[in-house]
């Protein structure tokens, strides 16, 4: 019991403290005589009777005894010789010794003693947590016991109800009666429907995910393909520049260029794809988009170019900085001007200050070849050497930056010194690059695209709706600029077969690395793959059931159909039109017999 347990401990405690105190008793006196003996050891030698102690051993008494007789022989020799005689001094080397071998003896028993009351108070401190504990225990062994009993009581409650109802029960009366005996049936009664219900949830889902793909198809408000692009706003696509991850671009820097392994990778890395992974995809597609932009220039006469978009997060920027690389990477003295005076980032990509720069050379502070960065001004910014002497042609690269920021950017731009600089800097290069801002949001593209020779709209494919890249577009054309065409930017290779040639730049983009290289393409990607390749083929051998799918989303495209031009009705179209229109009510109508089929299958259309 938790009582007798206590005694026990409380006793074996009490026991144990008094062998620590007469542990530490002990050990002290034999300090004391210690110590006399040390003194001893130091003073004059004299006749002593010797050392006495409790429980100090045989060998301390012997010790002690063998002490006696040396002083006595010691005296018995000082009667006839002096204490510089050697008899006397053998003498007194041997009660030296015998002193030593006592003191040994006293601290080996010291040490024994200290080792006794280190057990001791190591039980002392157990024996205080056990007794602390107790109570505890008492108190949870007393809430048990409670508990068992309440128990048992209510079993025992329990049990006498229970034969109370067996009671109860032997007493009633039958009063049922067989009519009919049960007999098993032939055939299964609602046997499980799992086939049907399978096939059931399937032609559900199917029409489900038709129903939302329709949903979302109507929604799109965006341009899927490049003949939509092209007959849309009437230029062509010059370039595509692919979608891909950001992710894949570090792992191409760390794992393909061995940059910033062991941490971040700075902005520059990543901004200037061209010159530090000039064998990546992105790097592949500028230079395609700088040979279409390049032959276009030529066959033009074109030296001025601005790029801009509709609106901002399109990556403008980013297209216009490597584009800028790709021309000065084959010979052509390039010139890269930061128009941007409301959130220039060209200093900032390439690690230089921003002042001075343009806005200082129109406003008279400086001329423009003093604002001219070229390679030796980057070297003293946050490129290094080694960066700068990655890929060749960096020399041939300058750039102007934007400079102060003026309160006043499209009076800066529309100035006449802004023209001025232009017919300035376009009889010194080959190419400049103009970046400025967005079209929609500020009127400083649209200013500047009257002044210069080309306008490339950039669009990032999703970003916008069409008739955001329709206003862009519409604006350029009011200030007669001459918009060369449209750039394609983060275009998924997924998205439709207009871009299946995005598979070869990843083939030849990474050198002998990647050659031979196939990419795996995810199962999801392969039925979405294998969906399109119907619908492409139905649309070519003209398949009723894709055409019909093409005329109802076109007609609730309501945006498309109404900046469609109005044609003349050919002879025959309205018997046609009508055609459609009743296959499109005949699928209605299927459709929704189907669904109340099914209703009426799961007993929701029963009364």
């Amino acid at each position: 019991t938790i009582e007798s347990e206590t005694g026990e401990t409380l006793h074996l405690l009490n026991e144990s403290e008094k062998e620590y105190a007469y542990a530490k008793q002990e050990k002290a006196e034999i300090e004391s005589l210690i110590n006399e003996l040390k003194n001893q050891k130091l003073l004059p030698k004299e006749s002593v009777e010797g050392f006495y102690a409790e429980k100090v051993g045989p060998i301390f008494s012997s010790l002690n005894t063998k002490l006696v007789d040396l002083y006595a022989q010691r005296d018995l020799l000082l009667l006839d010789y002096n204490t510089n005689h050697p008899e006397i001094q053998r003498m007194d080397v041997q009660i030296d010794k015998v002193i030593s071998n006592m003191i040994n003896h006293l601290n080996d028993q010291v040490k024994r003693l200290v080792e006794r009351e280190q057990f001791l108070s190591d039980q002392i401190v157990k024996m205080k947590d056990k007794f602390n504990v107790l109570p505890r225990l008492g108190f949870e062994l007393e809430r048990i016991e409670h508990e068992l009993d309440t128990n048992k009581n209510l079993y025992t409650s329990l049990k006498e109800k229970h034969q109370e109802v067996l009671i109860s029960d032997a007493e009633k009366i039958e009063e049922v009666s067989i009519v009919r005996p049960a007999l098993e049936p032939r055939s299964p009664i609602n046997p499980p429907t799992t086939m049907r219900t399978a096939a059931i949830g399937t032609i559900v889902g199917l029409i489900l995910g038709l129903v939302i793909a329709f949903i979302f198809e109507t929604m799109d408000t965006s341009i899927g393909t490049i003949e939509d692009v092209e007959g849309f706003l009437g230029v062509p696509v010059l370039g595509v520049i692919p979608f891909i991850r950001p992710e894949e671009v570090e792992e191409t820097l760390v794992s393909r260029e061995g940059m910033g392994e062991g941490g971040a990778i700075p902005e520059r890395y990543t901004r200037l794809i061209t010159h530090f992974a000039p064998k990546s995809t992105l790097a592949e597609s500028f230079r395609t988009l700088r040979t279409g932009v390049k032959f276009l220039c030529l066959e033009k006469g074109v030296k001025t170019l601005l790029f801009s978009s509709a609106t901002a997060g399109e990556g403008k920027s980013t297209e216009e900085v490597n584009l800028a690389i790709t021309f000065a990477q084959i010979g052509s003295k390039t010139l890269l001007v930061d128009v941007d005076l409301r959130k220039p980032v060209v200093a900032r990509f390439f690690g230089i200050e921003r002042e001075p720069g343009l806005s200082d050379v129109i406003l008279g502070n400086y001329e423009w070849k003093e604002t001219v960065r070229t390679v030796t001004d980057l070297m003293m910014g946050k490129l290094t050497m080694e960066e700068i002497m990655l890929t060749p042609g960096f020399d041939n690269l300058n750039i102007i930056t934007s400079g102060n920021i003026p309160p006043n950017p499209s009076e800066i731009i529309n100035s006449q010194r802004m023209t001025e600089f232009i017919g300035q800097v376009k009889a010194a290069y080959d190419v400049v690059i103009f970046d400025t801002t967005p079209i929609l949001p500020a009127t400083d593209a649209t200013i500047l695209g009257s002044k210069v020779d080309g306008v490339v709209i950039l669009y990032r494919v999703g970003k916008i709706a069409r008739g955001a890249l329709k206003r862009a577009k519409t604006q350029m054309d009011h200030v007669k600029a001459n918009v060369l065409g449209i750039v394609l930017n983060g275009l998924k290779p997924e998205v439709s077969a207009d871009y299946q040639h995005y598979g070869y730049y990843r083939y030849y983009s990474y050198g002998e690395k990647g050659k031979g290289e196939k990419e795996k393409v995810a199962w999801y990607k392969r039925i979405f793959e294998n969906v399109k390749s119907f619908f492409t083929k139905g649309k070519e051998k003209g398949h009723w059931f894709v055409q019909l799918f093409e005329r109802v989303i076109s007609f609730f495209r309501f945006s498309k159909k109404k900046e469609a031009p109005q044609v003349e009705e050919l002879p025959g179209e309205k018997t046609r039109r009508w055609g459609w229109w009743v296959k499109i009510v005949l699928l209605a109508v299927s459709v929704i017999a189907l669904i109340a089929g099914l209703l009426w299958q799961f007993e929701i259309l029963r009364i």
